[in-house]
């Protein structure tokens, strides 16, 4: 289920402090003041919708036609018919003249008890494209007799096509005399980052958050939706862009950048190329990635019309709420770049378990007990050990097991079993099902595997990134087994070296969680310091206390040993001429682990060009864009000597494989069952 909220566009006036004023002075004694709210307006009844279309197309400004003044006509007329229907749906007419009408009116009220100096204030609404057009407006001026007057654009952003087009307009009455003689005029040309807008918006994005769960609220996606341009426009150095741009992030400033958000562009027209993303395209976009509670924020508009109303609220609600749960990538498989199939540890270890409670092997609740060895069933020891053998098939070699012991009990501190536990069945001969089943009972002492819990330190993160085309992992394990056999007494003391650094690091993290549990308060304190610095720095501040030192120096420790690892590997990958971290992997971590905030990385498993790994500090409160996890991402999204496409990566409360109910997962049984 796709959940959205809009954020509601500003109703309200804004004062002028902050805003790009060109101001003439006064002459003389007090008259009325003329505010002119600039716009493009809309037609306030279905029938008025062809007039409203014609003008519209009919602006140069706006959108550039050959033989405009013949092809302005026909697609109004192509296009009435759609537009009516849309603006039927939304009651009848465009409201944003009432609206614009009742800002003025307001704002002209407090601009009378604020300034009574410049008092009368009158608001008057000139529209571009629909009633009261320009021209009606500058004739009203002239009979109220007009000497002083502001135009005042009603968009917040500035855009040749939009504000430029109304003071163009505005310009062309006024030399034709139709304002009247010797009128004095200021300019409010926009006010995108004026702090009263982004105050407004920023309160309408928190009442709009406040209505998802408090648990999940953090996870939301702000989706900032502004009317597009087309790219001739944007390519001839219109500044909209950056200013659109320029108000999201002061409204992201404003909200400590407590959600993900996004910049899109909705309301295309014609074949021709617009600023994009398309609004209703990153919708579905987020949706294939899981990422399914949204709040939609008109942030180029200030007040309801035919593009919140219709498109935001009708049209992009409605195609969200049809997207199917689970959505088709649109890729064929051979073109994926990694699946994570074939002899995956954690699709055998699934398929295993399903197998096995579907066919009465064991009970259905096998897995209920969360992970750990010490608490774990039969049933759970069974799958282990099953999948275990088929995954060494899958293989064709007997492998360490961990894939498959994380799959089955979660995150942990593995030891694995002795090999020859089921070298007997990797054999074409491997006799009866009778010792089959011996051997793979759980019951079986031979498995003598050990698993110890194990979390990540508090505030810290993993991140994985797929590298390049992947690795042919059994062909590099054969590789280096091989190596190790015939050069055993050099192979044997590398093993043993890289296998106490890397018990040593796990020690080194699980003692960071005890520090945490000791001092939560310095704890948070560090992490937060640390976050911002690279490695090299993390002790270079001379008056760091005591007791935040011992923590410092732990993430110290836990960095030389990640390094001390990957040079430990790289040793036994030019011993064995295998590339288990190939040159363009080493360039590409180096740069990693140089970036403020990173603990430390690797390559996983055989390595090869198959992934990396990082841990990273993940401060609590930390602006988003502040993380260090968006530095990463940064750099690889750049990186330009291998092909580095990120791995969602998160600690697993689960702890372990488990029985999903369908009916508790949105989608999932009408994917399984068709």
């Amino acid at each position: 289920m796709f959940t959205m909220q809009r954020a509601a566009p500003i109703a309200r006036s804004l004062g002028r402090s902050l805003a790009t004023l060109n101001t003439a002075p006064p002459a003389g004694k007090s008259r009325r003041v003329a505010i002119v709210m600039l716009n493009m307006g809309g037609p306030s009844t279905v029938p008025e919708t062809h007039e409203f279309l014609k003008n519209l197309f009919s602006d140069k400004d706006l959108i550039p036609l050959p033989f405009q003044s013949i092809l302005a006509p026909w697609i109004a007329r192509r296009r009435t018919p759609q537009i009516e229907k849309q603006y039927e749906d939304i009651g009848g007419g465009s409201p944003i003249l009432r609206y614009t009408r009742l800002q003025g009116e307001r704002m002209a009220a407090l601009l009378d008890e604020l300034h009574p100096a410049t008092a009368p204030h009158k608001a008057y609404v000139a529209f571009r494209y629909a009633q009261p057009l320009t021209d009606q407006t500058a004739k009203e001026m002239k009979r109220d007799g007009v000497k002083r007057a502001v135009a005042f654009t009603q968009y917040p952003q500035y855009s040749c096509s939009t504000t430029g087009s109304s003071l163009n307009e505005l310009y062309r009455r006024g030399k034709a005399g139709e304002i009247g003689d010797s009128v004095e005029w200021s300019v409010i040309d926009r006010w995108g980052t004026h702090p009263g807008f982004i105050e407004a918006v920023a309160q309408n994005v928190e009442r709009a958050l406040a209505k998802f769960p408090e648990e999940t609220r953090s996870d939301v996606v702000v989706l900032f939706s502004a009317h597009s341009l087309p790219m001739s426009v944007v390519n001839r150095g219109d500044p909209y862009i950056m200013e659109v741009s320029a108000s999201v992030n002061a409204v992201m400033d404003r909200l400590k950048h407590s959600n993900p958000y996004r910049l899109v562009w909705q309301s295309q027209v014609g074949p021709s190329a617009w600023m994009g993303m398309q609004t209703g395209e990153s919708l579905k976009g987020l949706a294939r990635l899981g990422r399914k509670r949204v709040v939609l924020v008109p942030i180029a508009f200030t007040s309801d019309h035919i593009e919140t109303l219709y498109e935001l609220d009708l049209e992009y609600v409605k195609e969200a709420r049809e997207l199917p749960p689970f959505l088709p990538t649109g890729v064929r498989l051979p073109e994926v770049h990694k699946t994570g199939l074939g002899s995956s540890a954690a699709l055998i270890t699934s398929l295993v378990s399903a197998l096995l409670i579907r066919l009465h092997v064991i009970p259905p609740d096998s897995f209920d007990t969360q992970g750990g060895l010490e608490s774990a069933s039969d049933g759970r020891r069974l799958a282990h050990n099953v999948a275990q053998y088929v995954h060494c098939l899958a293989q064709g070699k007997v492998g360490s097991g961990f894939d498959v012991s994380s799959a089955v009990f979660g995150s942990q501190l593995y030891t694995r079993f002795d090999p020859q536990v089921i070298q007997p069945l990797m054999d074409d001969n491997m006799g009866s099902i009778q010792s089959l089943s011996r051997i793979l009972s759980p019951s079986n002492p031979a498995w003598d595997y050990r698993v110890e819990p194990f979390r990540l330190p508090p505030s810290t993160r993993l991140m994985l990134a797929d590298v390049d085309a992947g690795s042919d992992t059994p062909s590099l394990v054969g590789k280096v087994l091989k190596w190790r056999k015939e050069s055993a007494t050099e192979a044997n003391a590398l093993w043993d070296s890289l296998d106490k650094s890397n018990q040593t690091l796990s020690k080194t993290l699980l003692a960071l969680s005890a520090l945490h549990a000791a001092n939560p308060g310095e704890y948070a304190i560090v992490v937060k310091y640390l976050a911002s610095l690279q490695y090299v720095q993390w002790l270079a501040h001379p008056e760091i206390p005591e007791r935040q030192l011992k923590i410092i120096d732990a993430f110290s420790q836990a960095h030389q040993l990640a390094e001390d690892i990957r040079a430990k590997m790289r040793e036994m990958g030019t011993r064995s001429s295998v590339p288990i971290e190939p040159k363009e992997q080493s360039e590409l971590l180096d740069a990693c682990v140089s970036v403020a905030g990173v603990i430390g990385g690797g390559v996983p498993g055989a390595g090869g060009y198959d992934a990396i790994w990082l841990l990273v500090f993940d401060p609590a409160d930390c602006p988003e864009e502040y993380l260090p996890s968006r530095r990463v991402e940064a750099l690889w999204s750049g990186w330009k000597g291998l092909d580095v496409s990120p791995l969602s990566a998160s600690e697993s409360v689960a702890k372990g494989v488990r029985v999903e109910n369908l009916g508790d997962i949105p989608g999932l049984r009408e994917v399984v069952e068709r």
